[in-house]
C-alpha cells in the first residue's frame, strides 16, 4: 500500500513540475510584444520588463520551496497518508 501512495505523490510531484514549466513560458505565448496576453512597447524585456519577468518566474517556485520541507518530513516520520494529500 505504501509503494501506491508514494507512487502516485511521484506522479503529482511530477506534473506539478510540469505546471511550473508551462507557466514558465506563459508570459511570452503571444510574443515579445506582449506580456501575459497585454500588450507592451518595445524594449520592454530589457527595461521594466525584465525584473518583472525574473519576478514572475521565481513567484512559481514559492509554493514548491514551501512544500519541500514538508515532504521531507512526511517522507522521514512515514506519514505517506499525508504525503498522497499533500
Amino acid at each position: 500500500m505504501n509503494a501506491i501512495v508514494l507512487g502516485f505523490a511521484a506522479v503529482m510531484f511530477v506534473f506539478r513540475l510540469y505546471q511550473v514549466r508551462r507557466c514558465w513560458l506563459l508570459p511570452l505565448k503571444h510574443g515579445e510584444g506582449f506580456f501575459l496576453a497585454q500588450r507592451v512597447g518595445a524594449g520592454f524585456y530589457q527595461g521594466a520588463g525584465k525584473m518583472l519577468l525574473r519576478r514572475y518566474r521565481a513567484s512559481l517556485f514559492v509554493p514548491l520551496a514551501v512544500d519541500a520541507p514538508v515532504v521531507a518530513w512526511m517522507l522521514l516520520a512515514h506519514r505517506y497518508t499525508f504525503l498522497s494529500l499533500e
